[in-house]
């Protein structure tokens, strides 16, 4: 917290007196000092009963504020347990277990007064229990300006109930749900410490400018941190709140977009989804998690899409659904307004950098070498594939990875995602700008000689585009689909085509599908994160005239480990290709054994 400067701050000392031993004197000169067990405290008192983060000392406006940390034992005034903030003198002993603590400013010379004895320190201590230890990893550093995460996570930790030192095994299933509570009061009395300092300040105010300038920064800075610390002293921030904390998140709220920035920053984030205003999900490394603490309103939250979109260009208009390109080349789908009554939905994607190779995915368990071999001989052939999957990231890099064995130029359109092969001359058509103009795109595009289209299918009209240059002749397309699964995709395909051209039927539409791709190659993320193709198959049509798969390579789930890990086989149907006819004629010579099925055990 910025409610004092180093310059303002002035000398003091702690005079820590331990039960039985003698007195130190420590000198500081900071606005802020934790007390704890573990070193990274200012002030360390390595007894049992004492919390590994268990207090901490404010100085603002000239006085000290003691808070206690959610420690097991407690911090105690006078013998009088706190359940707040509280403001001490230089005559207050602060007892932490076996410990007494005193402030003692620096006198500007040697003081006439003899020292008066302390009714205080002759009498018996609080009785504290031994802390318990949870382990080495839980040693914390201290910081000026702590992070959400790490306090949090303190705090938690800091609420373990007294008793023997916890053994190093998993902990119940009670216990668990007993921290995950905690954390959730944590997050909640942050947010609504947040929630309380932003009130007040728009009220004296007004609402803030989705561009504030360099005077509204520092009137939030200043009034900000006066009203945290009045909070703090009236006992209106809950126990165990960092104050720093919420003065940087109210800082972030106001004058930025709040907790998103962290989230947008983050490299490894690809993808943040807004449930609600408090509860922000990321998307990390093709796996989703709650991020603490959210934002403390709704209407901090429709503050930070504001801004966002201003930022791009494309201010917010009264429109209930909002979908814009950010800067950066984030994406954001939202919902607003009174659609939303309790407050604005949405997701906000990141353009991903994506290379990936065939053998990459044998690496990584998604493919098996039989099939990797073939596929890498398809593209080779100029075969049309279609690449169907759900909307993650395993879809895309599935599609990467066979653009890499093109070896040739690729021109990617696409309107998001940015693939990087081994081509030094892959360019980049933007779908998200063509809209209306899509079959002229495909018709220069496909025009061009010794170049390879990698599309997603995003649309109707981009299917009916792309489709229509697939039945002119191009070849050595590799598309992508967004579904659930093949079977869905299939049935949906067709419809949409129909439906979108207005002239054919649902029959022709069909034919139309079946007719433009060699190979359909169906891509899932299992329940472990990891990504399988369930199949490569050749297109047929059912008794109905229904299009379905014919099966070359198929994945088969054997078990579900300990742990989730799902086990199983890539195995070849028994099914000879109808496209091993086109492989032979570029001259590629597979041998039909790679196709035989497995003998039964």
């Amino acid at each position: 917290m910025i409610a004092e400067s180093a310059s303002t701050v002035p000398d003091y000392s702690l005079i820590v007196s331990e039960k039985g031993g003698q007195e130190r004197r420590t000198a500081f000169r900071s606005n802020e000092l934790t007390v704890g067990r573990v070193q990274g405290n200012d002030v360390v008192l390595p007894k049992g009963n004492v919390s590994k983060r268990h207090a901490r000392i404010l100085y603002r406006e000239g006085r000290f504020i003691v808070t206690d940390l959610n420690s097991t034992n407690g911090t105690y005034v006078n013998r009088q347990r706190i359940a707040q903030a509280t403001i001490i003198r230089e005559e207050d002993s602060i007892f932490i277990g076996d410990f007494v603590i005193r402030v003692e400013m620096a006198s500007e010379g040697p003081s006439s007064q003899p020292d008066t004895p302390r009714r205080e320190l002759q009498a018996p201590i609080p009785t504290m229990m031994p802390e318990p230890d949870l382990g080495a990893q839980q040693v914390h550093h201290h910081s000026s300006a702590p992070s959400w995460d790490r306090l949090a996570a303190e705090e938690v930790s800091a609420r373990s109930s007294s008793g023997p030192p916890a053994r190093a095994t998993e902990p119940p299933a009670a216990e668990v749900s007993n921290a995950s509570q905690r954390f959730a009061d944590v997050s909640a009395g942050h947010r609504k410490a947040v929630a309380q300092v932003i009130e007040r300040l728009i009220a004296k105010n007004g609402k803030p400018a989705l561009e504030p300038s360099e005077h509204d920064k520092k009137e939030v800075e200043i009034q900000g941190s006066q009203i945290v610390d009045q909070l703090l002293v009236d006992g209106l921030i809950s126990v165990g709140t960092s104050g720093d904390a919420v003065l940087q998140q109210v800082k972030d709220e106001m004058l930025d977009v709040g907790p998103l920035r962290e989230l947008l920053r983050d490299l490894a984030v690809t993808a943040i989804a807004i449930s609600r205003f408090d509860e922000l999900i990321e998307t990390r490394d093709g796996r989703q998690q709650v991020c603490p603490p959210g934002f403390s309103s709704a209407a901090s939250l429709e503050r930070a899409l504001a801004r966002l979109a201003a930022r791009s260009g494309a201010p917010l208009g009264d429109e209930s659904r909002v979908e814009r390109v950010l800067q950066g080349g984030l994406r954001l789908s939202a919902l607003l307004g009174a659609v939303v009554p309790d407050g604005p939905l949405g997701v906000i994607e990141k353009p991903r950098r994506i290379k990936s190779s065939l053998d990459d995915l044998v690496r990584r368990g998604a493919i098996s070498r039989a099939m990797a071999t073939f596929l890498g001989q398809c593209v080779q052939a100029r075969l049309n594939l279609l690449v169907v999957g759900p909307r993650d990231e395993g879809l895309q890099v599935v599609l990467g990875a066979l653009a890499t064995a093109a070896r040739e130029r690729i021109i990617t359109i696409s309107d998001f995602d940015e693939f990087i092969t081994e081509s030094e001359s892959t360019v980049r058509l933007d779908l998200s700008q063509a809209r209306g103009n899509a079959k002229s795109l495909f018709d220069v595009a496909s025009s061009l000689p010794q170049a390879r289209l990698l599309v997603t299918l995003s649309d109707p009209e981009v299917t009916v585009a792309a489709l229509d240059a697939l039945g002119g002749g191009v070849s050595g397309v590799m598309a992508s689909l967004r579904a659930s699964s093949l079977s869905r995709a299939l049935l949906r395909l067709p419809a949409d085509l129909a439906g979108a051209h207005g002239r054919i039927s649902l029959e022709v539409a069909r034919a139309w599908v079946q007719s433009s791709f060699d190979l359909v190659i169906e891509v899932a993320r299992l329940r472990d994160g990891r990504i399988r193709v369930l199949r490569i198959a050749e297109m047929g049509v059912d008794e109905r005239g229904a299009l379905e798969p014919h099966d070359i390579f198929c994945f088969s789930v054997s078990r579900v480990a300990a742990g989730g890990a799902v086990e199983g086989s890539f195995a070849a149907s028994g099914q000879i290709p109808k496209v091993l006819g086109q492989l032979q004629v570029y001259g590629v010579r597979l041998e039909t054994s790679m196709f035989s099925r497995p003998p039964s055990k």
